[in-house]
């Protein structure tokens, strides 16, 4: 590789093929890797497939047709890739970035970045720093990283998705939860915030990562408190399995398990001992919720005189609000009345 060098002062260059070197060297080729060295630099390449590091200094390196990779070095640098599908990086300081036209891959690098993608499908890294993230058009990538710092993501889409680098990040292990109208992309076990999805709710982001029938995994803790009517030994369990789950029946039972659903409510399979009046309280672990959480507070349950079968009962959850508590009230036509305020399950 040929290095085309600019001189140690503040240059202000075009490129194009047989451009002079301003450093005395020899004449510019398309394939030449181009170093800025220091000094405030206004770098733009030629319509070749053009190299060029901004080094030191606060830069603004721009591509313009061709394929090019483009680096701000270090310094607060504006990083341009502008058309082609280009490589571009803002490598150290805060930097403002833009793939522009063409499929780029556009990354930050180091410190708090401006990061747009531009035209076309873009594959964007924020790296390390608390960074800005915006698509433009096309099916852009989102790349999600570990222990990186924060994203924010501002413009994601239908057409846009997220990505994952193997052995990196764990998609099972990331929490998706609101915060007014945006999404937190979390690392369960880090605790790092790992993306803000601006205006996209959770079930959205919750699918885009994990597909349309995406696998939620939430922990639930059931507990019947004091009971009423004679009825000491209920039984509550969904449909399916708990996973390692720890069910006491009798007086005050209470069942503590993870739930894997793709669906976004829990059904329960429920037979009480004999008729009369039940109420089991349900709670969502903040910490495992799968970005679920109780669409009401309160549910009610009429049992049919001489109950002989076991109800299906289908408890909603949805991927906005904050209720993690709720409670089932289950009545027989004696305590109807229980079932005041509460939202009557048939």
């Amino acid at each position: 590789m040929e290095f085309f060098d600019l001189t140690t002062g503040d240059d202000n260059v075009t490129l194009f093929p047989g451009f002079a070197s301003p450093a005395n060297g020899a004449p510019y080729a398309p394939g030449n890797a181009v170093r800025s060295l220091e000094g405030n630099d206004n770098t733009t390449g030629s319509e070749a497939n053009d190299d060029i590091n901004g080094n030191l200094g606060n830069d603004n390196v721009a591509g313009a047709g061709g394929d090019d990779f483009m680096r701000g070095g270090q310094g607060n640098d504006v990083v341009q890739g502008n058309d082609g599908n280009d490589q571009v990086n803002g490598n150290i300081g805060n930097d403002t970035v833009d793939g522009g036209g063409g499929n780029d891959v556009v990354r930050g690098g180091q410190n708090e970045d401006i990061i747009n993608g531009g035209d076309g499908d873009d594959t964007i890294y924020g790296d390390i720093g608390v960074d800005t993230l915006t698509g433009g058009s096309g099916a852009d990538v989102f790349v999600l990283q570990a222990n990186r710092g924060t994203d924010i993501i501002t413009d994601f889409r239908t057409e846009d998705s997220f990505g994952v680098i193997a052995g990196d990040l764990d998609v099972a292990n990331l929490n998706i939860t609101a915060s007014g109208g945006d999404s937190l992309i979390v690392d369960k076990i880090s605790g790092q915030t790992i993306a803000v999805v601006q205006g996209v709710d959770v079930g959205t982001v919750q699918s885009q990562l994990q597909g349309s029938t995406a696998t939620r995994r939430l922990r639930v803790i059931a507990d019947s408190g004091a009971t009423a009517g004679g009825i000491t030994s209920p039984s509550l369990n969904p449909t399916g399995q708990w996973s390692n789950a720890s069910v006491t029946p009798g007086t005050g039972w209470s069942a503590d398990g993870f739930i894997t659903t793709t669906s976004e409510s829990l059904v329960f399979s429920y037979k009480p001992d004999g008729n009369g009046f039940e109420q089991i309280s349900l709670n969502i672990d903040p910490s495992n919720s799968g970005g679920l959480r109780f669409a009401a507070s309160s549910y009610g349950y009429l049992l049919p005189p001489g109950i002989s079968f076991i109800p299906i009962v289908e408890v909603p959850l949805v991927t906005t609000g904050n209720l993690l508590s709720a409670n089932l009230t289950f009545a027989d036509n004696n305590n109807a009345a229980s079932l005041q305020g509460t939202l009557l399950i048939s």
